[in-house]
């Protein structure tokens, strides 16, 4: 019987000899090994040639993750300190608002003094015109009743 590249030479099983491969099928069997060797050498290489490809861009994305880290910490530097002043400067600005805002109350109370003062000043004011007018009125009464 043949099966395909392999035929067996003498293939009686009932004499007990074993089975011989032809030395065409040996030598087709050797070719295919040599294809197949040669194609997973290809395949290894194939891979190695990916790894090392793999291994380059690796290498740059690290170098270029330095780079960003470098920068970072650069700018962290040069931020630090002026967040610090900003912060520093926004608690002085709270600070002065603070005052200006008790300093304008101080202020509010003594204008509301002040106003209190003059609406009492205004009323004596008001109450001397009064008194002023009345005596005026006497005094001119008087005068009329002496010239009369």
């Amino acid at each position: 019987r043949g099966q395909g590249p392999l035929q067996r030479v003498g293939t009686n099983g009932s004499n007990g000899k074993k089975s011989q491969l032809s030395s065409a099928a040996l030598k087709q069997m050797q070719q295919q090994q040599q294809k197949l060797q040669q194609q997973m050498a290809k395949q290894v290489q194939a891979h190695e040639t990916e790894k090392l490809a793999l291994g380059e861009k690796v290498a740059k994305l690290e170098k270029q993750l330095e780079a960003a880290t470098a920068q970072l910490e650069q700018r962290q530097v040069i931020t630090q300190p002026l967040l610090k002043e900003y912060q520093q400067a926004i608690l002085n600005a709270r600070g002065q608002v603070t005052t200006l805002k008790s300093e304008l109350k101080k202020h509010q109370g003594r204008l509301m003094t002040a106003q209190e003062e003059l609406r009492a000043m205004a009323q004596r004011c008001d109450a001397m015109d009064g008194q002023l007018k009345r005596e005026k009125d006497r005094s001119s009464k008087a005068e009329s009743k002496v010239q009369a």
